[in-house]
């Protein structure tokens, strides 16, 4: 490794050892603390170009890192200097942190953009720490107002989604995972129609892999806003509800299939949009195989037959395939 200098100017060498850099506490917030991993044998052998992203996505990452735990930090500190202020205690008693739902909206919208989003990828380390009565009214009941600012934070909201439904289920009562729930759904309802593209196909990801996560009488949420996307304008969102549908089935069981997800198919069946039909071709094997054989002759078989003579030959091929 060389560089080269400019014969006409003079500079000043200096060579540090990077271990001792890092083990250097009053060296931590330059460049040199910001990952273990910066410089390695392999980060040597790489093109300058790769080297330099490389370096500025691991830098970056590690700002980012900081800067949630220091938006967390003050979000607590915030939190606990309104308690004492309130002459109220600041602890449970058992380390979990009291938080009510006025406290965290108000300081969650004097936020700036920046605060906002690293305490909203940061939202679980908080929603561990906060005492349990408070996660759902405290917390849950709060996040609406994330789902109404910019697209990286209503992304990141998103994948908060799931794993604050695992922890409500952990840690709250059966009427406060019911409110969660509810809460929860209406936000992603809201998310399912944004004007951004990547907040619509994260919101239809994360309801698609809800169905995994939610208890059997939560379903209905997805089942309603599923139906919704198949009777949606936005031939995309009726792709999606394909999608879903074809996944759910065997969640719902034959009867609640053929009842309900089979004539929706049907009907998306006869849809005027091209890759709408190719996606009901593409979904009807797994529907198929719950539903009985006699509601399959008379109902599904019918449907199949009818796209194998569809006038597009593009939805006839995806038949034969």
């Amino acid at each position: 490794m060389y560089v080269k200098l400019s014969g006409r100017k003079a500079y000043d060498l200096r060579i540090e050892h990077f271990d001792d850099m890092v083990q250097d506490n009053s060296i931590q917030s330059s460049w040199a603390g910001l990952d273990s991993f910066l410089i390695d044998e392999e980060f040597l052998y790489l093109e300058d170009e790769e080297a330099d992203r490389t370096y500025k996505m691991l830098k970056t990452r590690q700002f980012r890192r900081r800067n949630m735990e220091q938006t967390a930090a003050r979000f607590n500190m915030r939190i606990v200097g309104a308690q004492e202020g309130e002459n109220q205690p600041a602890e449970d008693g058992q380390g979990g942190m009291l938080a009510s739902e006025e406290s965290i909206k108000t300081y969650i919208k004097n936020f700036n953009h920046n605060d906002k989003l690293d305490f909203t990828q940061g939202l679980m380390n908080f929603a561990n720490r906060i005492e349990k009565k408070y996660l759902v009214d405290g917390l849950v009941m709060s996040l609406h107002q994330l789902a109404n600012e910019s697209e990286d934070i209503k992304i990141a909201l998103l994948d908060q989604f799931i794993p604050l439904i695992q922890l409500v289920q952990e840690k709250s009562t059966q009427l406060d995972q019911e409110k969660a729930a509810k809460e929860i759904f209406k936000m992603l309802d809201e998310l399912l129609y944004d004007r951004k593209e990547s907040v619509k196909d994260k919101a239809i990801k994360v309801l698609l892999d809800l169905r995994s996560v939610v208890q059997n009488d939560d379903k209905e949420y997805i089942m309603n806003l599923t139906l919704k996307l198949a009777h949606d304008p936005e031939a995309h969102n009726r792709q999606c509800a394909l999608k879903i549908l074809n996944e759910f089935a065997q969640d719902m069981g034959q009867t609640l299939c053929e009842c309900f997800i089979v004539p929706e198919i049907k009907s998306l069946g006869m849809d005027e949009v091209l890759d709408v039909r190719i996606a009901v071709a593409k979904n009807l094997l797994n529907i198929s195989r719950i539903v009985s054989f006699d509601f399959f002759q008379q109902k599904i078989f019918p449907l199949y037959n009818q796209l194998t003579k569809d006038k597009e030959d593009r939805v006839r091929k995806t038949c034969a395939d």
